[in-house]
């Protein structure tokens, strides 16, 4: 993936929570865009959760896709 095509998931109007998915089998849901920043060259995002202010630093190169979020309400 690149992040452009991360960009473009999240200035979608109207935005839609999408769900990260990567290589290594893990899923990150993102639930708006002022959760995820990405790096100035664009290889590395940061992907903040909801439950713990937490953050997954993600190798663009390793995620295979992005999807709609299948899950409503608060991320868990």
């Amino acid at each position: 993936m690149t992040a452009d095509e991360l960009r473009k998931a999240l200035h979608a109007r109207p935005f839609r929570p999408f769900t990260i998915y990567m290589a290594d089998g893990r899923t990150l849901r993102v639930i708006h865009p002022d959760f995820v920043a990405i790096s100035p060259k664009g290889r590395m995002a940061s992907v903040y959760t909801e439950r713990d202010e937490g953050a997954d630093q993600i190798d663009l190169l390793l995620v295979t896709r992005i999807g709609p979020s299948r899950r409503r309400g608060k991320a868990s």
